[in-house]
């Protein structure tokens, strides 16, 4: 980033608030540029540029959740990693139960409100989520399993249940989900519920 803005400029602001309530010697808050804000510093230390970081100053959040959705929104334009989109659709995740239990959901539905947020397709927040409960259903599962009522044939099979939804979501964009007691397919609506089922070869059996 330091090389970067060595060579181009700055070609965004940052974004900040001010805030004096903790007493810590610092006047405002970063909401997004922190990356270039040390980039910056680190130039100037090094005799490169003068030291100048440009920002926009914004009112200060009413609380933790809006600062929350703020940050998250100002930086939607970075390049990031899968694991990073997780944890911020986790925080959205947050953000929108927390708005709900104040009675203040958002207009629409869930996965377009938290896609709009951090500039992905709601194809692929669902897909976030879904992964994010299957990670907790074979935490719950293997927590099952732990005592000697485990079923150890459901273990012996699991990995290759595993195989078979990973090969159903490449192959034809099926989520399919298999527990010890339930095989459970997700889709979003009619449309691609009778792709589903097509793909399974069982469109024959439902009369839309």
């Amino acid at each position: 980033m330091a090389e970067l803005l060595k060579n181009d400029g700055m070609d965004a602001n940052g974004v900040l608030y001010e805030d004096d309530s903790i007493n810590d010697g610092k006047t405002y808050t970063l909401l997004s540029g922190e990356r270039r804000f040390k980039a910056t510093k680190k130039n100037y230390e090094n005799g490169i540029g003068d030291g100048m970081f440009f920002a926009k100053v914004v009112k200060k959040p009413e609380n933790e959740t809006e600062e929350m959705l703020r940050i998250i929104s100002a930086n939607n334009q970075r390049n990031k990693s899968k694991e990073l989109r997780k944890k911020e659709v986790n925080a959205l995740q947050m953000c929108w139960d927390e708005l709900v239990a104040r009675g203040e959901k958002p207009k629409g539905r869930k996965r377009e409100w938290m896609a709009e947020k951090i500039g992905v397709s709601p194809r692929m927040i669902q897909n976030y989520l879904k992964d994010d409960e299957a990670a907790r259903d074979d935490e719950k599962n293997d927590q099952d399993c732990s005592n000697d009522s485990c079923d150890t044939e459901y273990e012996e099979l699991k990995s290759d249940f595993k195989r078979f939804s990973k090969r159903a979501r490449e192959l034809y964009g099926v989520d399919v989900k298999i527990t010890k007691k339930s095989i459970n397919v997700a889709y979003e609506d009619i449309s691609e519920l009778k792709h589903l089922l097509k793909q399974l070869d069982l469109d024959a059996l439902v009369d839309f």
